[in-house]
């Protein structure tokens, strides 16, 4: 599935900590996980 944001941490769909992650990763990762779910339908 998507992104999941516990925390302010961002963990990535493999279940992986992305640390320091500024506003704009953050926005296209966010755009990235709508886009999948989105396709997915």
């Amino acid at each position: 599935m998507g992104l999941i944001i516990r925390e302010r941490h961002v963990l990535d769909e493999g279940g992986n900590m992305v640390e320091n992650a500024d506003e704009r990763e953050l926005n296209f990762l966010g755009s990235l996980a709508v886009y999948r779910l989105t396709q997915a339908r």
